[in-house]
């Protein structure tokens, strides 16, 4: 992959790099050249204690020895050491992994001596000792998963092979969006999607054009009007703290995907989807919404409320309509019916899929309202409000 990737270290970490507790097995390993070491742990484990009574001359009290040693399996040793680990690294590096665990057998720790009926018991105490390196992934390298997998997801319901065109790509985190762009076609082109060059058409149409003027060598020029369609739109959406990715179906104008990922996890957010299966209990899955109106409190960002509407609707098995791409949409239909595209890669002309349900929020900071229209009716279909 390109070294470009390299400008996402700042994109906000949001991997899903340990997104349960790791295996006894993998905290053994070393470090990997991918992880950064940000702390070591140590922790001693009761292991019990044995009880010796001897010296009683003047009793019938015979000498004893008690053992209540227990011994501390391996794997019950590595829990108890990561609960502790969580405990003093997840609110900074809540993708923390264990490295190097070690543990000791039981080994004397303390002792104590007190009289007893003219004799001596001694008290001996042991203990267990854990250790492990703390790591996490590297900010590079996580950013660069995450931005992997983000567009994976996003595209989890379009078939490999279809044709895609980046639509819009907005850095908002300082950094160069050519290199963001140029990022993204990589990352089309590894997972096997095929990406037209859109900015490329026109100089290309005129190439196309100078090519069967007949001062060119006929074996050497290229077939004419077969420029290949597009099928979908990606848009790409960066600041400090978020991604956005969407895709949109160019025939149908429904996001085929969308992905939001955000550093701050507003409680809002939490109970949106609530709200929404609420709303939307006796609206039939797979049915289409649009959403109309998104209407947030002055502190919260409109924009992201959308994305989050978009992701959990998406998620719950709606078909969601991309109606701010209509107009957009519509000029690309009629481009591919121009004739200098390859027809077997043209899209289903006036083929939008028509909207059932128009669905608004309302965030205020104390409640998420989710209201749900029909659009047949004009009648509230659902209506759902969670307090915080």
């Amino acid at each position: 992959m390109k070294k470009t990737f390299l400008f996402l270290a700042l994109i906000l970490p949001m991997s899903l790099y340990v997104c349960a507790q790791q295996t006894l097995y993998e905290a053994k390993q070393s470090p990997k050249t991918t992880e950064i070491t940000i702390g070591t742990i140590t922790k001693d484990f009761d292991a019990g204690h044995t009880e010796d009574f001897t010296g009683c001359t003047s009793c019938t009290m015979k000498p004893f020895h008690n053992d209540y040693r227990k011994k501390r399996q391996e794997d019950v040793l590595y829990e108890w050491l990561y609960e502790y680990a969580k405990k003093e690294y997840n609110t900074t590096y809540p993708n923390f992994a264990l490295r190097n665990f070690k543990s000791s057998e039981i080994k004397k720790e303390k002792e104590s001596r007190r009289e007893l009926l003219g004799g001596v018991i001694i008290f001996t105490y042991y203990n267990c000792t854990a250790s492990a390196t703390v790591v996490t992934l590297d900010p590079k390298i996580e950013a660069i998963e995450d931005f992997h997998n983000s567009i994976e997801k996003a595209l989890r319901n379009v078939r490999q092979g279809s044709r895609i065109a980046i639509d819009q790509v907005v850095a908002m985190d300082g950094r160069d969006r050519e290199d963001l762009k140029d990022d993204i076609i990589n990352v089309l082109l590894d997972k096997g999607y095929k990406v037209v060059a859109k900015e490329y058409l026109e100089k290309l149409y005129e190439e196309q054009q100078k090519q069967q003027s007949g001062i060119y060598n006929e074996k050497t020029t290229v077939q004419n009007n077969n420029f290949s369609a597009v099928g979908y739109y990606i848009s790409v959406k960066t600041t400090k703290e978020s991604l956005r990715v969407q895709v949109v179906n160019v025939s149908t104008g429904e996001y085929e995907g969308n992905v939001f990922n955000s550093k701050h996890k507003e409680k809002s957010f939490e109970l949106l989807s609530q709200a929404i299966d609420k709303a939307l209990i006796r609206i039939q899955e797979g049915s289409r919404v649009a959403i109309d109106q998104v209407t947030v409190s002055s502190d919260i960002n409109r924009e992201d409320y959308k994305d989050q509407m978009i992701d959990v609707l998406i998620n719950h098995g709606y078909k969601v309509a991309a109606k701010e791409y209509l107009e957009k949409l519509y000029e690309e239909q009629k481009k591919q019916q121009s004739g200098i595209y390859n027809d077997n890669t043209t899209v289903q002309e006036n083929n939008f899929s028509a909207v059932g349900y128009f669905v608004n929020v309302k965030v205020t900071e104390s409640s998420v309202r989710v209201q749900v229209i029909n659009v047949s009716t004009g009648e509230y279909e659902g209506n759902a409000t969670i307090n915080f």
